[in-house]
């Protein structure tokens, strides 16, 4: 193409063909005729273009290529889209140093440098260019490591193997490194020779051992990751004795790093038995280490041995913490502490790792406690009997008894000293009223004075015990002069005061007393009447939620519907007149009752939610109400409609309502019958509306979307491809109407008829014409699904 006397030669790269790039292939005899100035550059460059221009005038980048010896020392490129301004790329020595700039002088940079730069150094002409002599001065900084102390070349040889992927890497390493010795410090290179010819016998040893204490030495990893990284280190390498060496020092590493866990653990605490079964446990199965069989065995032979000792200690500090829970003193009062004790040593067990010991420790600890329980009993029920009972101390035993009620639960023993509290409180219960009344100061010749209550008497100490189970208490009675009068002042339960007039019914030193009036807390007289009901509602007992032995609570006595083919004691009409709100509220207590006894009791939750929705309380009645639907208790699906009648807005909850009325009918449920004939009397089918079908989606429903037919060599083909939907209107919960206009692909081919493709398009033309004329259809379509329809029989 073009040349620089004997200096240079210009051609075009043999696969150039004429296009926007041109690359021009520079030829040189020495690698320094590319030391140009710009002006020579930009000289060599307009030849390049001007030759170019015959050639083809669409380039608009050319690019120089310089070679020396077949091989690329420098580039050049110039774009007409930059005026052909010519811009350079650091040539392969300089590129070389620019990168090693980045690091501090090092032997592993050294060898680097030397071998990045093979391949350029022994060009013709390279020792004379300016980009080895950047080279060079780079080499000199990165070699100044090179001052003599051979120690730290083979500490390097030594320790160097992990940056390589291979043997063959590092060994061309350290003899590059030996060539730049060589160059720059040709003095120190026999004392660097001999260091390598003294470690060359072991270098690849040393090179496998770096590599692998670099995995072996990696705290990032469990134990059980680096040995499998280990053995898959030992498959990369078909060298010989590389697997037998990999094998032999991870068994030397895995033997030093067990010691730490289980070469003591005699007597060894709990957290660190834990340690030594978790590391026992982290190490990898034989079938994942096939390239390590030494190591292999060791793991066998450890954790057999291991296993045994870790057994051995975890029963002893097992022994030790049933110990501690069997001398812990356990009483009906003390149990907390016992709880505590277990649940903590369980804790530490299942902290270590151990939790099946732990849950035995708990299992320990609750039978530990069932048999104190059980030995404590006689003890509790002596403690009992020695007291000596007034007001303080039967409250002191009356809680106790609820305490022991809701322990029952956990500790069935509980129970019999619930009921050793009970009898306790009840055979001893006029001896706590007794002392309740002369704490009061009332005097023991008035116990036996008689109060009259409806067509009875009841002695002062009478009356006393039988308001004291509910809280009340007699703690004042004065008898006037000659005991014709008398004051009694009865306290509730909140310490309220109510204080009654009483006259005697004899002349002088009067027994019986009848009521004349209320003195506190307002002045009122009193009948008899009011007088007994007043007595009456004091001496009732609280509300009870427990069943007796046929399954009947008091809120089936109180509370029951008499439609609810679940009943098990008669109906109560609550819009009769006979039923007063105290009737009302003492259902209410005991419906409360026998839902804090049994919570799941799907009849008890819809008889709770039934008064509360008498009551007005319609929140807390809906969510009893709903509980007891979700056991599919039919009654309550009656009052779900109610209460959404009541209170929802919804203009469709008629509908919701209707059906849950049906629900409960079709459960046995009569006035849900009823209701659905009164609401509904013509039996017509009330549905919600719902989006009519998108017109894709009555298209995808459709039945029958046609098909091609052949006879006598044509085929005929009608097919729906669409449809536009003139008008839907629901006819049913889940069904539509529609009128719509099929769009119909038709048309007509031929086979083997010869020369009629003029016939057969015509004919396809009048069909498509029929097709397009075709008339409204009107079909059913049924919601199957999200966004799915399907055509039924109309």
């Amino acid at each position: 193409m073009a040349s620089d006397g004997e200096l240079a030669m210009l051609g075009i790269d043999p696969g150039f063909q004429c296009n926007y790039l041109a690359t021009i292939i520079v030829r040189t005899k020495s690698a320094d005729y590319f030391d140009l100035s710009p002006l020579e550059l930009e000289k060599l460059m307009n030849t390049a273009r001007a030759i170019l221009s015959f050639e083809c005038n669409t380039i608009r980048t050319i690019e120089l290529r310089g070679i020396t010896d077949d091989t690329v020392v420098f580039t050049a490129k110039a774009s007409i889209d930059d005026n052909w301004y010519i811009t350079t790329e650091p040539p392969p020595l300089e590129a070389i140093a620019l990168v090693s700039q980045l690091y501090e002088p090092s032997f592993f940079y050294l060898g680097a440098m030397i071998g990045n730069g093979k391949g350029y150094l022994d060009l013709s002409g390279i020792e004379n260019s300016y980009q080895f002599n950047v080279y060079m001065r780079e080499m000199e900084r990165i070699g100044s490591v090179l001052d003599g102390d051979v120690e730290q070349f083979k500490e390097y040889i030594i320790s160097s193997g992990a940056r390589f992927s291979s043997y063959d890497l590092a060994l061309e390493n350290y003899q590059n490194i030996l060539k730049s010795v060589q160059k720059l410090k040709p003095e120190f290179y026999d004392a660097y020779k001999s260091v390598f010819d003294n470690e060359i016998e072991t270098l690849q040893e040393s090179f496998w051992s770096s590599k692998l204490f670099a995995i072996l030495d990696n705290f990032d990893k469990t134990t059980e990751e680096v040995i499998v990284e280990a053995n898959n280190f030992a498959n990369s390498s078909y060298t010989d004795g590389f697997k037998d060496f990999v094998d032999k020092n991870t068994r030397s590493w895995l033997a030093e790093e067990s010691s730490f866990y289980i070469e003591e653990l005699d007597d060894a605490s709990l957290f660190e038995v834990g340690l030594a079964a978790e590391f026992i446990s982290s190490l990898p199965v034989d079938q994942r280490l096939r390239h390590l069989p030494t190591t292999t065995s060791t793991i066998d032979e450890m954790s057999k041995t291991a296993l045994v000792s870790i057994a051995s200690e975890i029963d002893k500090v097992y022994e030790l913490a049933t110990q501690v829970i069997d001398e812990t003193n356990i009483s009906y009062d003390d149990v907390n502490t016992a709880l505590e004790t277990g649940f903590s040593l369980a804790q530490e067990f299942d902290d270590a790792g151990f939790p099946d010991y732990a849950n035995a420790v708990i299992s320990h600890t609750l039978a530990r406690i069932d048999i104190g329980l059980k030995e404590d009993l006689q003890a509790y029920k002596r403690t009992l009997s020695t007291l000596e009972f007034n007001a303080e101390t039967a409250a002191l035993i009356r809680q106790q008894a609820l305490d022991f009620e809701s322990l029952s639960g956990d500790f069935g023993v509980f129970k019999d000293y619930m009921l050793i509290a009970e009898q306790t409180l009840d055979s001893r219960k006029q001896e706590i009223c007794d002392s309740a009344m002369l704490d009061a100061g009332i005097a023991p010749s008035a116990f036996e004075k008689r109060i009259v209550v409806a067509e009875q008497s009841l002695t002062l100490k009478e009356l006393n015990c039988a308001i004291y189970e509910n809280g009340f208490s007699i703690s004042g009675f004065e008898d006037g002069l000659l005991s014709t009068t008398a004051k009694l002042r009865i306290t509730d339960v909140d310490g309220a005061n109510s204080v009654f007039e009483l006259k005697g019914k004899g002349f002088i030193d009067s027994q019986d007393f009848v009521i004349v009036s209320q003195l506190a807390p307002k002045k009122k007289r009193i009948t008899s009447s009011e007088w007994r009901d007043y007595i009456a509602n004091i001496t009732l007992p609280p509300a009870s939620g427990k069943p007796d032995a046929n399954g009947v609570r008091e809120c089936d006595r109180l509370a029951s519907d008499s439609y609810d083919p679940k009943q098990l004691a008669n109906g109560v009409d609550f819009d009769s007149e006979d039923v007063s709100f105290e009737d009302l509220d003492r259902a209410l207590d005991a419906c409360i009752a026998a839902i804090e006894n049994d919570a799941d009791d799907a009849r008890q939750q819809f008889l709770l939610g039934r008064l509360l929705w008498l009551a007005g309380e319609q929140e807390q009645a809906k969510a009893f109400i709903d509980l007891a639907a979700q056991q599919n208790y039919s009654p309550a699906y009656y009052y779900q409609a109610e209460i959404l009648l009541g209170t929802s807005e919804d203009p469709d909850a008629f509908i919701d309502a209707l059906h849950l009325y049906q629900k409960a009918g079709n459960g046995g449920y009569a006035p849900g019958n009823k209701m659905v004939r009164e609401l509904n009397p013509d039996g017509l089918d009330f549905f919600k509306e719902i989006p009519p079908p998108t017109e894709r989606e009555l298209f995808a429903g459709l039945t029958n979307k046609g098909g091609s037919a052949t006879a006598f060599g044509f085929t005929k083909t009608e097919v729906i491809v669409s449809v536009d939907i003139r008008e839907c209107f629901q006819i049913s919960a889940t069904d539509f109407s529609c009128e719509y206009k099929p769009k119909l692909k038709c048309g007509m081919s031929s086979q083997g008829w010869g020369n009629s493709s003029a016939h057969t398009q015509l004919m396809s033309w009048a069909m498509q014409t029929d097709c397009n004329a075709i008339m409204e259809q009107f079909k059913t379509f049924r919601k199957v699904g999200e966004g799915e329809w399907r055509q039924i029989a109309n």
